[in-house]
């Protein structure tokens, strides 16, 4: 009596079945290329709709601190100034940085930039 041997082909069928899980399944080639070329035509089709900027109108108060600007703003910078100065006697004080240590301060409405010294 002849006994036919077990094939490769059923072996790793059999291996295939134990190691994924039911209801899974490969990703063949093609799947991967008709994802990738849905995926793309998706982007490009949706790239011209997206608005990442939009621009909206300054509310009054708001565009009045920013008309100030440098000019009539000169007592804002002065408090900036004088608090930057303090903050950084305090660091000397302390150790933290050395005695002629200078620090940028940029006005938050304006954006100009001052250095303060230690004072």
């Amino acid at each position: 009596m002849c006994v036919a041997a077990p094939t490769i082909r059923t072996y790793y069928s059999k291996l295939e079945e134990e190691v994924q899980p039911v209801g899974a399944h490969m990703i063949t080639r093609r799947d991967l290329l008709n994802g990738a070329v849905a995926g793309s035509a998706a982007f490009i089709a949706g790239a011209g709709a997206a608005m990442a900027f939009s621009t909206e109108p300054m509310p009054a108060d708001v565009a009045a601190a920013y008309a100030l600007r440098c000019g009539g703003n000169v007592s804002g910078h002065d408090q900036l100034m004088k608090t930057a100065r303090a903050t950084l006697d305090g660091e000397i004080a302390r150790g933290q940085k050395p005695v002629g240590a200078e620090e940028i301060v940029v006005c938050p409405i304006c954006g100009c930039k001052m250095v303060v010294s230690a004072g």
